[in-house]
């Protein structure tokens, strides 16, 4: 049996026999490991850590596009549309310290704020 690659490309035979070594790796470096079976690729292994880190980063851009898929019209004006997202940059800058789960509290509470402040639209 060959060492583990330093490529992170295993095979799925040299996975198997060393998946305890493979694991720790993953998790100690975050590195992932492209797992191959006949020279196709089938698989990641990747630490437990460097994963969340993955998820909490899609989980943000998705919140960012169904910000962003709220149509303009919505907002009093253009100006009106753009302070709003600065707002909640400068509660991002200076709450960079907080989870994921207070930022969206704060965030709410901040859209419920501009929402508050906008008149409906045709009033």
């Amino acid at each position: 049996m060959g060492m583990i690659s330093h490529t992170g490309v295993v095979t799925l035979a040299e996975t198997r026999a060393q998946l305890p070594k493979i694991l720790e790796r993953a998790r100690l470096t975050r590195q992932h490991f492209v797992i191959v079976k006949r020279g196709q690729e089938q698989g990641v292994i990747l630490g437990l850590d460097e994963y969340r880190r993955l998820k909490e980063l899609d989980e943000r851009e998705q919140r960012r596009e169904r910000a962003l898929a709220i149509p303009i019209e919505a907002a009093r004006s253009t100006e009106a549309w753009q302070a709003s997202f600065e707002t909640l940059e400068r509660i991002r800058e200076k709450a960079a310290y907080l989870t994921d789960d207070e930022m969206d509290t704060l965030a709410t509470e901040a859209l419920a704020h501009v929402r508050d402040a906008t008149p409906e639209i045709g009033q």
